[in-house]
């Protein structure tokens, strides 16, 4: 097996959800499958449409429990929006790489 091969595949189950390869650097409770995102989904709407209060959302593996962490803007933020409507900013068309 080359190198490049071994990358592949290495990337191919970082970007899988039912790999524990991923579960365990993402720190997953357990691995899932895309169909039990959308089912959990669907779980949390019908809770919300057929409760009188507002129900706890099904438990995801990552440990959110409902709970988004906002950010604060930040000090600059008015300026960088003048900016980008006066046309200071070129768009990006090429893909910017993210770390996991």
């Amino acid at each position: 097996m080359s190198w490049r091969e071994a990358c592949l595949l290495i990337s191919a189950l970082l970007s899988d959800p039912q790999s524990f390869l991923q579960t365990k650097l993402r720190g997953w409770s357990h691995p899932i499958t895309y169909d039990w995102a959308v089912l959990a989904a669907i779980y949390d709407l019908l809770a919300q449409v057929n409760s009188k209060r507002k129900p706890k959302p099904y438990p995801r593996p990552w440990g959110d429990d409902g709970k988004s962490k906002k950010g604060t803007p930040r000090k600059d933020a008015r300026d960088i929006l003048a900016r980008a409507r006066r046309g200071e900013f070129k768009w990006q068309n090429r893909h910017t790489p993210t770390s996991p």
